[in-house]
């Protein structure tokens, strides 16, 4: 899985399409998550800061990804930091 993950993400593709990294960035993280391998769980905040540097509104995509850093501040008993994930999806999926 470590290596397909590298691969995956050195792909050539990926650097012409930040949405589609900052995706698979999110979708890897829940790997981790799943794996219960919560320190690399920082692809999370790798995917939304793919998704800013692309100049792409926050969006569901970003609300999604700030749910799942709340959850794994929760599972790391980080609890401010976590209402501050999950306050800042909240006001996106608002908007």
């Amino acid at each position: 899985m470590k290596e397909a993950g590298k691969t995956l993400l050195s792909r050539a593709a990926f650097a012409d399409s930040p949405l589609l990294m900052a995706e698979t960035l999110n979708s890897r993280g829940m790997v981790l998550v799943q794996q219960e391998m919560l320190a690399k769980a920082q692809l999370f905040e790798q995917a939304i800061e793919k998704r800013n540097a692309a100049g792409v509104p926050d969006g569901l995509g970003d609300a999604q990804t700030l749910n799942n850093i709340g959850e794994v501040s929760l599972m790391k008993h980080k609890y401010i930091a976590a209402e501050d994930a999950f306050l800042r999806s909240l006001e996106i999926k608002t908007l």
